[in-house]
Protein backbone atom coordinates (compact mmCIF):
# COMPACT_ATOMS: atom_id res chain seq x y z
CA UNK A 1 0.00 0.00 0.00
CA UNK A 2 1.36 3.39 -1.01
CA UNK A 3 1.16 6.12 1.62
CA UNK A 4 0.75 9.84 1.01
CA UNK A 5 3.67 12.20 1.12
CA UNK A 6 2.68 15.36 2.98
CA UNK A 7 3.48 18.08 5.49
CA UNK A 8 0.95 20.01 7.60
CA UNK A 9 1.83 23.61 8.44
CA UNK A 10 0.09 25.68 11.14
CA UNK A 11 -0.90 29.36 10.98
CA UNK A 12 2.55 30.41 12.22
CA UNK A 13 4.00 28.59 9.17
CA UNK A 14 5.62 25.98 11.44
CA UNK A 15 5.46 22.32 10.45
CA UNK A 16 3.03 20.48 12.73
CA UNK A 17 3.00 17.01 11.09
CA UNK A 18 5.04 15.02 8.58
CA UNK A 19 4.07 11.75 6.92
CA UNK A 20 6.47 8.81 7.05
CA UNK A 21 6.93 9.05 3.30
CA UNK A 22 7.81 12.77 3.52
CA UNK A 23 10.34 11.95 6.26
CA UNK A 24 12.05 9.53 3.86
CA UNK A 25 11.91 11.88 0.88
CA UNK A 26 13.22 14.93 2.75
CA UNK A 27 15.65 13.00 4.92
CA UNK A 28 14.24 14.43 8.16
CA UNK A 29 12.41 12.99 11.13
CA UNK A 30 9.04 14.34 12.18
CA UNK A 31 10.55 15.14 15.58
CA UNK A 32 13.20 17.31 13.87
CA UNK A 33 10.73 18.93 11.44
CA UNK A 34 7.93 19.89 13.84
CA UNK A 35 8.24 23.53 14.82
CA UNK A 36 10.46 24.51 11.89
CA UNK A 37 9.47 26.02 8.55
CA UNK A 38 8.75 23.96 5.44
CA UNK A 39 10.69 26.58 3.48
CA UNK A 40 13.81 25.11 5.10
CA UNK A 41 13.42 22.01 2.91
CA UNK A 42 11.32 23.18 -0.05
CA UNK A 43 12.28 26.01 -2.41
CA UNK A 44 9.93 27.10 -5.23
CA UNK A 45 11.71 26.95 -8.57
CA UNK A 46 9.76 29.91 -9.97
CA UNK A 47 11.97 33.00 -9.87
CA UNK A 48 11.02 35.29 -7.00
CA UNK A 49 8.46 32.89 -5.52
CA UNK A 50 8.31 32.51 -1.74
CA UNK A 51 6.95 29.34 -0.16
CA UNK A 52 6.21 31.22 3.06
CA UNK A 53 4.15 33.78 1.09
CA UNK A 54 2.22 30.98 -0.65
CA UNK A 55 1.49 29.27 2.68
CA UNK A 56 0.44 32.52 4.33
CA UNK A 57 -1.91 33.27 1.41
CA UNK A 58 -3.51 29.81 1.71
CA UNK A 59 -4.10 30.28 5.45
CA UNK A 60 -5.27 33.89 5.22
CA UNK A 61 -7.77 33.50 2.40
CA UNK A 62 -11.06 31.74 2.07
CA UNK A 63 -9.62 29.84 -0.87
CA UNK A 64 -11.09 26.43 -1.47
CA UNK A 65 -9.04 25.68 -4.58
CA UNK A 66 -5.54 24.34 -3.95
CA UNK A 67 -2.52 26.13 -5.39
CA UNK A 68 0.22 24.29 -7.25
CA UNK A 69 3.93 24.99 -7.47
CA UNK A 70 7.15 23.12 -8.15
CA UNK A 71 9.82 23.04 -5.47
CA UNK A 72 13.38 21.82 -5.36
CA UNK A 73 14.53 19.78 -2.41
CA UNK A 74 18.05 19.31 -1.15
CA UNK A 75 18.55 15.57 -1.23
CA UNK A 76 20.73 13.05 -2.99
CA UNK A 77 20.10 13.11 -5.87
CA UNK A 78 18.55 16.60 -5.96
CA UNK A 79 14.91 16.54 -7.00
CA UNK A 80 12.06 18.77 -8.12
CA UNK A 81 8.59 17.98 -6.81
CA UNK A 82 5.11 19.13 -7.66
CA UNK A 83 3.57 20.58 -4.51
CA UNK A 84 -0.15 21.04 -3.93
CA UNK A 85 -0.91 23.69 -1.29
CA UNK A 86 -4.39 23.50 0.25
CA UNK A 87 -5.98 25.15 3.29
CA UNK A 88 -6.96 22.72 6.04
CA UNK A 89 -8.18 22.76 9.59
CA UNK A 90 -9.53 23.78 12.03
CA UNK A 91 -7.32 25.11 13.44
CA UNK A 92 -6.28 27.04 10.31
CA UNK A 93 -3.36 25.45 8.53
CA UNK A 94 -2.07 24.26 5.19
CA UNK A 95 -1.63 20.80 3.75
CA UNK A 96 1.33 20.37 1.39
CA UNK A 97 1.02 17.26 -0.76
CA UNK A 98 4.40 16.35 -2.23
CA UNK A 99 4.46 14.40 -5.46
Amino acid sequence: MRTSCFLVVDRTLAVSAVSARAEQLLGISEQHAVGSRASGWLTPIEFGASLDAMLHAAISSDATTPAHTSCSIACEPPAVLDVLIAPCGPPPGVLLMLG
